[in-house]
C-alpha cells in the first residue's frame, strides 16, 4: 500500500526506510486517496492524528464479499481477504465512515457449508 499511496514509496517504487533500513512510520509519510487527493501531509499541520485521518477501505466492502463467498469460508480465508491490501486504498477517516454510513447492504446471518470460526 505504501508503495502506491505514499508520495514517498512512489518515489522508490517500495517501501521507504532510513538509514538503519527500517521501516519509516506511516505517519512520517504524505498519503494520498485513490483519487491521488493528499489525505496526509507529513510535514503539514494535521488537525487530527494519523490513525484518526488515514483509515483503509475495502473496494469490495466487508459486507458484499460476507453475503456473496465470506459466510461459506473458513476464518484463514476471511481472514485473508480482510487483510489483503491489494483490494484496499487509504481514505480520510471521515469519508470512509460516510460511505459505511450510506451503505444499506446488510449482513446475511445464515452461514453456509464451509463455514467456521475456530
Amino acid at each position: 500500500m505504501v508503495e502506491n499511496y505514499t508520495d514517498e514509496g512512489r518515489a522508490l517504487g517500495g517501501v521507504p526506510r532510513d538509514a538503519n533500513d527500517v521501516r519509516v512510520p506511516r505517519d512520517q509519510l504524505t498519503w494520498r486517496n485513490g483519487n491521488d487527493e493528499l489525505i496526509w501531509d507529513r510535514t503539514g499541520e494535521n488537525p487530527k492524528p494519523f490513525n484518526r485521518t488515514v483509515t483503509y477501505e475495502h473496494l469490495d466492502p466487508v459486507v458484499q464479499h460476507w453475503n456473496r463467498e465470506g459466510r461459506f469460508s473458513d476464518r484463514a480465508a476471511r481472514n485473508g481477504f480482510c487483510n489483503n491490501t491489494d483490494h484496499m486504498e487509504p481514505m480520510d477517516w471521515s469519508e470512509n465512515s460516510r460511505g459505511g454510513g450510506r451503505m444499506t447492504d446488510t449482513c446475511i446471518q445464515e452461514v453456509g457449508e464451509g463455514s467456521s470460526y475456530t
